[in-house]
């Protein structure tokens, strides 16, 4: 019994720290509003968010296009790379040079 009410008075503490009551900011860091739900599983139920509305998995979304348009850019730049890279002969015998004082 010692155990359990240990772990609830630690579950307590952690939880005090917490902001209770009415949310002050959306997901995104806008003030929040209340709004209600049209939603045909939720019909009238109440819930926080700023004025733009439920948007919490749009930045994910964005967030994938971003990545797969910086990876396309990524691959093109590689592909540049590889057609202007060109070895220079001097600079070989400099790097063995400096190989061969070490």
């Amino acid at each position: 019994m010692s155990s359990s009410s240990f772990t609830s008075g630690n579950y307590y503490r952690r939880r005090r720290n917490t902001e209770r009551g009415t949310p002050k900011e959306c997901w995104c860091g806008a003030p929040s509003d209340i709004f209600t739900s049209g939603s045909e599983t939720n019909p009238g139920r109440l819930y926080y968010c700023c004025a733009k509305g439920y948007h919490k998995a749009e930045g994910k979304f964005d967030l994938v296009a971003e990545l797969e348009t910086l990876t396309a850019q990524h691959c093109e730049a590689e592909a540049e790379l590889g057609a202007v890279k060109v070895i220079d002969p001097d600079w070989c015998k400099l790097h063995e040079k400096w190989m061969l004082d070490d």
